[in-house]
């Protein structure tokens, strides 16, 4: 399914109100949800809405490929206790039919030459000996639901055979002789799971601790990942009949490209109408196999506006229907209606999730800018840190609240050589500070034969980022850079590694930042799961030394985690 855009989709609801327009009476006005004034909870029942109806339109399309009523209560109880699954399968066949001979001629050639006459013309034809071999290509595919692994516990929906000639001029088989195609299968347990008395009932279960908003929640996701997983099959279902068997046809003259649901109405709309006489449901006259169960809310529209709009995109898809009939044969060939029909129907019901991700997250957009305009701003990942710091001030005593990570580097007594620092964005973060002196001495090797060993004070850094669940791409988190600077006419040595023991330090990289260096290092990190699920943490060890243009060599330890 598509990111979701909103002045795309805003265009795509304009256009479907003049459709939506004809479809009801002439006193109804709907209109896109943020138009209107509603409740919150309005949002969470438009959720519902949006995916009952596209679930309803769907049916629609398993329909219009050959599910019946008798079908649907089956493989409706096989859901109650096993997997229901929609498979599409191939097989093909390639049979040597004939070889024919034929004679070939090239366009006539004509020739001037010199005589003692004058010019003289030459006119020359190549008849060449052309051997054409025929190639007997038969498809037959079938669209079915089966119960469990049980294939042969199945509801077919649609199944035909189709074939043509292949003219090449070799002996060899321009397909295998004989093949199966792998089979192209979606599980559609969920989907059915959600008709209840022959309606369509799917809620969101508010109460639950994992309930966030009307756009996340399990119920939400379950139905995300049928309709993806819907798409993908769909897709690679259309994809087997316009990338494979189509091309087979050489000869045809037909208008692949008219194979589409262009015209098609998509029923799936989140929209709000405040009118009250809306369209009350014809018990008499039944739309889909399945229904849709009412709304409860007096903004969204009834059942009976349902009804007609699942009518409509029926009465488009037959009008589309009666299109192929006339531009396409009905005969034993690979390309008849009865292919174009099946793929405008694969082509629908991409459309179909397409429509009800983008309605659904348009609830949250709505959300989210209703939040922002109450606000007042956009509240972003630098601004709750802010916030937290604020708080840490009430919190913590003055020795423990978080300190900016910038350091000077210097000897006891002596003014500063440089600064090392680690920042975010251009100001120093703030860490959670472990201060100690050291008691005993750190070692490294310097070579084989040279250990260092240094004292010094030394820190435990800790840092917490924060970061939305849901954010632009301008809100993702700022990436840290560590900073060393050296004042002129001073310099020390900046030391990146790891600890190998209590008291082993293994450096990995060293610098020396000298005479006004201004170093920037970017920090890479990886998030560390925990149970909050937001803790970013990282370890460093930065080894300091301040190496005076007189006096000896004195080193200052740092250490990050």
């Amino acid at each position: 399914m598509h990111s979701y855009s909103e002045s795309k989709f805003r265009k795509k609801v304009q256009s479907a109100l003049t459709a939506v327009n004809r479809i009801l009476h002439v006193s109804r006005h709907p209109s896109y949800p943020a138009d209107l004034d509603h409740q919150y909870d309005d949002k969470y029942l438009l959720a519902e809405f949006v995916t009952n109806v596209a679930l309803a339109a769907a049916l629609n399309c398993l329909e219009l490929l050959g599910l019946d009523e008798k079908g649907l209560a089956e493989v409706t109880r096989w859901a109650q206790d096993r997997s229901v699954t929609l498979r599409l399968t191939a097989q093909e066949t390639c049979t040597f039919k004939k070889k024919k001979e034929r004679k070939e001629e090239t366009p006539m050639l004509v020739t001037e030459s010199k005589g003692v006459l004058g010019k003289v013309k030459t006119t020359q034809k190549i008849v060449e000996k052309v051997e054409d071999y025929y190639w007997d290509f038969q498809v037959r595919y079938e669209i079915f639901l089966f119960r469990g692994n049980d294939v042969n516990t199945k509801v077919v929906l649609k199944e035909r055979t189709g074939g043509c000639v292949i003219i090449t001029h070799s002996d060899l088989t321009p397909y295998p002789q004989s093949t199966v195609t792998p089979e192209t299968d979606v599980n559609i347990t969920w989907f059915l799971s959600q008709i209840q008395k022959e309606k369509f009932r799917f809620g969101i279960n508010r109460s639950s601790e994992k309930c966030r908003t009307p756009r996340r929640n399990p119920e939400i996701e379950a139905a995300f990942a049928f309709f993806q997983q819907l798409t993908v099959w769909s897709r690679a279902a259309a994809e087997y009949f316009t990338g494979h068997v189509f091309p087979a046809q050489k000869k045809h003259d037909l208008d692949i490209s008219r194979i589409n649901d262009v015209g098609v109405f998509v029923p799936v709309l989140p929209l709000f109408d405040d009118s009250s006489n809306k369209t009350k449901p014809d018990s008499t006259k039944e739309i889909t196999l399945a229904g849709v169960v009412p709304s409860g809310s007096s903004l969204l529209l009834s059942a009976g506006d349902v009804n007609l709009f699942l009518g409509e995109q029926r009465r488009s898809f037959e009008e589309k229907f009666a299109g192929f009939d006339k531009m396409f044969p009905d005969d034993k060939q690979l390309i008849t209606h009865h292919e174009a029909r099946i793929v405008s129907i694969f082509v629908h019901l991409q459309h179909v999730a397409e429509h009800f991700s983008e309605g659904i997250d348009s609830i949250e957009a709505m959300l989210r800018s209703q939040l922002v305009a109450a606000i007042g701003e956009e509240v972003t990942a630098r601004d709750f840190d802010q916030y937290m710091l604020y708080h840490y001030r009430k919190i913590f005593r003055p020795e423990f609240q978080p300190k900016p990570f910038s350091y000077a580097v210097r000897q006891p007594g002596h003014d500063l050589e440089g600064v090392i620092e680690i920042s975010d964005g251009g100001s120093p973060i703030y860490t959670l500070v472990r201060h100690s002196k050291a008691k005993r001495p750190i070692k490294f090797s310097i070579c084989a034969g040279t250990e260092v060993s240094f004292l010094g004070d030394r820190y435990v850094h800790t840092l917490v980022r924060h970061q939305f669940s849901f954010t632009e791409t301008r809100d993702t988190p700022t990436e840290l850079t560590m900073n060393a600077r050296a004042r002129q006419f001073s310099c020390f040595v900046l030391m990146i590694g790891t600890m190998g023991g209590a008291d082993v330090f293994e450096p990995k990289h060293a610098i020396i930042i000298k005479n006004k260096d201004d170093l920037k290092i970017p920090l890479l990190l990886e998030q560390v799961c925990c149970i909050l699920c937001f803790l970013f943490s990282f370890c460093l060890l930065l080894c300091f030394f301040s190496l005076s243009l007189l006096s000896s060599l004195m080193f200052r330890f740092t250490f990050l985690c």
